[in-house]
């Protein structure tokens, strides 16, 4: 249901203070704004426009039906309930002629003292979002739901800091990436903030991303991970306040935090979570692999890798033997990316692969810090033809692969 009414702003000096009240990031602009409410959640929500604007108005007001529809189930769920659909907060959409560099849209929560005069609300908070002068598609639309998400991470999340300092940029930047993805799956893969990134920040600590985290929350979602979207809101509701808790606090989410690290990397090896870049593209360490061979396994706390190694002075029909050594108590895993899954390389049980492949693609990961003395490695040894047929009981006897090739396996 619409209503209209024209909120005229008489004199330069006034709308200038007006402004600086309201928006203090947008230009200050004499204009005459246009007032449209409509209904979602149990709110009265509130487009306020310029004249010029009018074709913006109807795809914005879509735009916030659609991510009301989308963000409600999962945040008006109550201990695993189906909650109120009720929205405990307003938004306040304003469409100006003017533009931000570097943004399409941004929004933050506000008092509703900060409307402007004449203009009542009775919630106690506001998401103002300002739409810059920009032509609606669907990217822009993608960054609304974005900064959306960031209004019901700081109604819904008490620890939360929206704008926050590089600490919690991995969750509170991450996450809204994440949930923008669910409101417009079908993103370009240019759009989404962090994908350039990630190609050199998936083997720093998780803590330390920002936008590029959104792969590690998109995964959480999957079976291997928290197992549903629902599961990661929760996971969200509940995160403490300071990044020396973030450690402890997703080690005790969780029934295994290696193993869950280990899940994400393999998953990410094998093209398996949604919008990420092509494993291909994400090789930390190419080496030319003469046997005997090892290669320290270098990766940090709570971060992922991946090796890729050229397997050279195997014997004719003969093999590989692959291990990870001195991974025992330790949270550093490793596995062998296979076409068809992965193997993982426990303590004790090398693999033999018969005859020798030419390349292994090695996935690594890491949680805590490691208390064990020594380097982690990866040793790769040749193996006769004899040894190839014994099948030795400690050993685990695979099939070659001809898409152990990375960019036949990976492309």
């Amino acid at each position: 249901m619409f209503t209209k009414r024209t909120l005229r702003v008489v004199g330069l000096l006034l709308v200038s203070l007006l402004f600086s009240v309201i928006i203090p990031t947008q230009p200050t602009f004499a204009q005459d704004y246009i007032l449209e409410n409509f209904e979602a959640g149990g709110i009265t929500h509130i487009i306020y426009y310029v004249a010029g604007r009018e074709q913006a108005v109807q795809a914005v007001r879509e735009a916030i039906e659609h991510v009301f529809s989308v963000y409600q189930p999962l945040w008006g769920e109550i201990g695993g309930a189906q909650g109120s659909a009720a929205l405990g907060f307003q938004f306040f959409v304003v469409l100006p002629l003017g533009t931000k560099a570097n943004a399409a849209a941004d929004a933050d929560m506000v008092s509703p003292d900060s409307l402007p005069s004449g203009i009542i609300s009775n919630v106690s908070q506001v998401c103002r979002v300002t739409v810059y002068d920009r032509p609606i598609t669907p990217d822009i639309l993608y960054v609304m739901a974005h900064e959306i998400a960031h209004c019901y991470q700081d109604y819904y999340i008490p620890s939360t800091s929206i704008m926050s300092v590089p600490s919690e940029r991995w969750w509170v930047e991450g996450s809204a990436e994440w949930m923008a993805l669910l409101a417009y799956p079908n993103t370009p893969l240019a759009t989404i903030r962090g994908i350039t990134d990630y190609h050199t920040t998936h083997h720093q600590s998780l803590f330390l991303n920002s936008y590029d985290a959104v792969f590690f929350w998109s995964f959480m979602a999957s079976p291997a991970g928290l197992g549903s979207d629902q599961a990661v809101i929760e996971f969200l509701r509940n995160i403490p306040a300071g990044s020396g808790a973030y450690a402890s606090y997703l080690t005790g989410a969780v029934p295994d935090v290696n193993a869950l690290m280990h899940n994400y990397a393999t998953a990410i090896a094998q093209n398996q979570v949604p919008h990420q870049p092509q494993a291909s593209t994400l090789i930390d360490l190419t080496l030319s692999a003469d046997i005997p061979f090892e290669e320290p396994i270098n990766t940090d706390e709570f971060s992922i890798s991946f090796s890729n190694f050229f397997v050279s002075g195997a014997q004719p029909d003969g093999g590989i033997l692959v291990e990870a050594v001195n991974i025992e108590n330790t949270s550093t895993r490793a596995s062998v990316i296979l076409g068809g899954g992965a193997l993982p390389l426990e303590p004790g049980s090398p693999a033999i692969f018969c005859p020798a492949p030419a390349s292994l693609l090695v996935a690594a990961s890491r949680a805590a810090a490691n208390s064990t003395s020594g380097d982690t490695l990866i040793r790769i040894s040749a193996v006769s033809h004899e040894d190839c047929g014994s099948d030795p009981d400690d050993a685990a006897t695979v099939e070659p692969v001809e898409m152990l090739n990375i960019p036949d396996c990976l492309a």
